[in-house]
């Protein structure tokens, strides 16, 4: 890429707009211009420059990102950044070029950057229904995704639990890999170490106060999950009920 994105940084929490802004220094491609602490503060900016890309919280105080994202000429592009996974289908839906838990992982953040440069395809651009992934000894696995029920992080690797199977595959793809080749009405990441498949949750029950347990149909072994990726799991199958 010739030229530089330039970056709009909104967020009403400083600490997480000088993060972001730190990790978007280790790429060249990425140049903010600026930073805004309320969607009041962003119009503002925004009546006199108009960046490539917004980096753009959910939920702020005195007004959504969505509502800004509405009021955006077809020159910005937006990549949401929040706390709560389950907004992730609604901003797609808004044309959202990407969806960004917090905190922001570094590689994830790469792999958006690369998606706004034009080297990684949309996130919500048709998937094939199967996709291969390398295993550690270089053989290569072909895995349905409808099958996949959970993905969970394995030091340098991660482990794929599927429907009906004894043991988990084994494969090279790293967390942020699979986050940009699943789709993302389907399966979901709850924090840094995994992501599941919402329509395969059977239940999510309480082991202990730091642990809770996910069981899955399809399947008789369960996925322990810390009490932030339980919250968030939580909030999103009650929002999945509302909904129905």
């Amino acid at each position: 890429m010739n030229s530089l994105l330039s970056a709009l940084i909104v967020d009403d929490e400083s600490e997480v707009r000088q993060g972001l802004r730190a990790l978007l220094a280790a790429h060249s491609e990425m140049q903010v211009v600026g930073e805004a602490a309320s969607v009041a503060e962003a119009l503002v900016f925004l009546q006199n420059h108009a960046p490539d890309v917004l980096f753009l919280d959910m939920e702020m105080p005195g007004g959504s990102g969505l509502e800004l994202e509405r009021s955006l000429g077809r020159a910005t592009r937006t990549v949401f950044v929040t706390a709560y996974p389950d907004y992730a289908l609604k901003a797609f839906q808004f044309g959202a070029v990407d969806y960004l838990l917090k905190p922001v992982d570094p590689d994830r953040l790469a792999l958006t950057i690369e998606r706004l440069c034009g080297g990684v395809p949309d996130v919500v651009a048709p998937v094939s229904p199967v996709l291969d992934c390398m295993g550690i000894s270089g053989q290569i696995e072909r895995i349905r995704i409808s099958e996949i029920l959970w993905i969970e992080a394995f030091q340098n690797y991660t482990r794929v639990y599927l429907a009906q199977a004894q043991k988990p595959v084994l494969c090279r793809h790293t967390m942020s890999i699979w986050e940009g080749l699943l789709p993302t009405d389907v399966f979901v990441r709850l924090g840094r170490s995994e992501i599941i498949q919402l329509a395969r949750v059977r239940a999510l029950r309480w082991t202990s106060r730091d642990v809770n347990t996910v069981s899955f149909d399809g399947s008789d072994s369960s996925l322990p999950l810390g009490r932030t990726s339980a919250l968030r799991l939580k909030v999103i199958l009650k929002d999945s009920i509302t909904e129905k």
